[in-house]
């Protein structure tokens, strides 16, 4: 069985920015799920043995200690977790700031400002003044006004470019960024080169044939942003994704994201199709203080000319943390 298999086989459930999750360091999991009382709903627990021949072997385990495994020096152990977490449970954000004082006068100014108003916002200003995007090889420009500047910074879409106007500041938004801002919001149109207004499906055709990926992370793109999460890019960190429950001015990134999908196009992202790849971007991630994310794209038939296929798009979300057994080991 490989990584991708092993994935795709649990489905556990990812919450909003702004009611979710457990209060943990990530640098160290527990050692299985009772560890955390009943703040940890756990679906299952997948653990990996390597065999002489190289082979894995997938073990389940329900709320059982795997004693047996992990006390066999003989072998290597390699060793993921699946969380499923309650929605119920909250995890306290990594607040940014000089001392504690700091960190909660920024806990207490999102607190005022929530994602979600601030999008709202954004989404009125932009309808309001009827603002255009203009479509720039594989990205989208904005110019806008001071108002929608400081709206399009608090709600963290695309990144400013330093220009000699003076009247006039330019955005530049990637496609996801600029197809969510015109396609789900209804709030930006999006001008051709050279042409007039694009169309829903103009635009769907355009950036598909700039981004093969673009379907699939534009459905985890937008999955992630309807739940008040900020989404930016984590090629830094080896993703696809990093996600923040505020302006990453106020608060550290949680998660980095792997965007996943089947059928044709399961080997476009070409992402965890070894363990070597998994347990390398667990660790990278691990290193600096995020989880895993994978979100698995799943797409009924293959019709994917117009946008509205995304209907018939479905998103499977599992997080992936190493567990170290050094670590772990008074536990056991």
């Amino acid at each position: 069985m490989g990584p991708r298999e092993l994935l795709k086989s649990s489905s556990p459930s990812f919450g909003r920015a702004d009611d979710w999750v457990v209060n943990w360091d990530s640098s160290r999991p527990p050692a299985y799920p009772s560890a955390l009382g009943t703040r940890l709903n756990t679906g299952w627990w997948g653990y990996l043995r390597r065999h002489s021949d190289a082979q894995f072997q997938y073990l389940r385990s329900a709320r059982r200690r795997p004693t047996p495994i992990l006390r066999r020096s003989s072998t290597k152990l390699a060793i993921l977790q699946f969380y499923k977490v309650d929605d119920s449970v909250q995890m306290a954000p990594r607040w940014k700031g000089k001392d504690a004082q700091a960190k909660k006068d920024a806990e207490a100014e999102a607190l005022k400002e929530p994602m979600s108003k601030i999008v709202s916002q954004l989404k009125s200003s932009l309808v309001q003044s009827d603002t255009c995007g203009l479509l720039s090889d594989n990205s989208v420009q904005l110019a806008v006004g001071v108002e929608q500047l400081d709206l399009l910074d608090k709600a963290c879409f695309g990144r400013p470019v330093r220009t000699i106007e003076k009247d006039k500041h330019w955005f530049q938004l990637s496609f996801e960024e600029a197809f969510y801002l015109c396609y789900s919001l209804k709030c930006l149109k999006i001008n051709g080169s050279g042409t007039g207004p694009q169309n829903d499906e103009e635009l769907w055709h355009y950036m598909k044939s700039k981004k093969e990926t673009f379907p699939c992370f534009y459905k985890a793109y937008s999955h992630l942003r309807m739940k008040n999460w900020v989404v930016r890019s984590g090629s830094q960190y080896g993703v696809d994704f990093v996600i923040y429950r505020h302006h990453p001015s106020r608060v550290h990134s949680e998660y980095g994201v792997l965007v996943l999908s089947d059928g044709e196009d399961k080997d476009l992202n070409g992402r965890l199709r070894v363990w070597s790849d998994i347990h390398c971007t667990t660790r990278l991630v691990g290193s600096v203080a995020k989880i895993l994310l994978v979100l698995h794209v799943n797409k009924i038939g293959n019709n994917n000319e117009s946008p509205l296929c995304l209907a018939n798009y479905t998103v499977e979300e599992c997080t992936i943390t190493r567990w170290s057994p050094e670590q772990n080991r008074e536990k056991m």
